[in-house]
């Protein structure tokens, strides 16, 4: 069962964030164990945090793909 620790849900968590303040969430989020809900517009940031995968939406609807 999930509880609200197990998958943090972050919108545009790099919004508004000093350069330093920037580096020490995508390390923070980096070495996170488990799953991540991160919803950004920031690619370089997205970049930065080694995710594995990226849920998609389209036409036929919604589906995982591989992080590339």
């Amino acid at each position: 069962m999930l509880s609200a620790a197990d998958l943090p849900a972050l919108d545009e968590p790099s919004n508004h964030l000093d350069r330093p303040s920037l580096l020490a969430l995508e390390q923070l989020l980096r070495d996170y164990q488990g799953a991540l809900e991160v919803v950004s517009h920031d690619d370089a940031f997205l970049d930065a945090l080694d995710l594995t995968a990226r849920l998609v939406g389209g036409a036929e609807g919604w589906r995982l793909e591989p992080w590339t």
